[in-house]
């Protein structure tokens, strides 16, 4: 009686450790921070990248990353950040079922290149304009027949003044007034 019990127990095992197995993991993983080597703040979007593989991350808000479903082995695992320069880690051992840490702390690095001077100009037509703007100076308001300023607002349908820029509203215009800028 006492041998078929340890048999019974021992195919019970059996079968728990095959089955322990065939649920078992077949990838591992990698995670780990990637932060600035003066301050030690997290860099936010750096690029973490197996070498050789097509696996990578981008670091979140803290400079944290993870890349998951590594198969098992041994890779380079490099990261990169505008700014800064590349590191290298060489050497990373992946395990079945088990997290991998590396951190990167790369160093700060300026740019070099020349100073680019760009001048923008405005454009002569207004494509996307639903109204058109004519700025009134000395010489379009020597044209007009006011004596002042003031006579020449109270002939503006519903005129109100805020500080240099006056805001019209006609009768039929659109929810928003005009704009009317007066230059001196």
């Amino acid at each position: 009686m006492q041998h078929h019990s340890l048999r019974s127990i021992l195919g019970i095992l059996l079968v728990a450790a095959i089955a322990g197995t065939a649920w078992g993991g077949t990838t591992g993983k990698i995670r780990g921070k990637i932060t600035d080597k003066a301050n030690g703040e997290g860099l936010v979007g750096a690029s973490i990248v197996i070498q050789t593989t097509t696996m990578g991350a981008k670091s979140d808000i803290d400079g944290e990353f993870t890349i998951l479903n590594v198969p098992p082995g041994v890779y380079s695992v490099q990261a990169s950040y505008v700014g800064y320069e590349t590191v290298l880690k060489s050497n990373v051992r992946v395990t079945v079922d088990l997290t991998t840490v590396v951190d990167f702390r790369p160093e700060s690095q300026l740019i070099p290149g020349p100073t680019i001077e760009i001048v923008v100009q405005a454009p002569l037509v207004n494509k996307s304009a639903t109204n058109f703007e004519r700025p009134l100076g000395p010489t379009r308001s020597s044209n007009c027949r006011c004596a002042s300023f003031a006579t020449f607002s109270r002939r503006l349908p519903a005129l109100s003044s805020r500080g240099a820029t006056i805001m019209c509203a006609a009768a039929g215009s659109r929810k928003r007034p005009s704009t009317l800028t007066v230059c001196s």
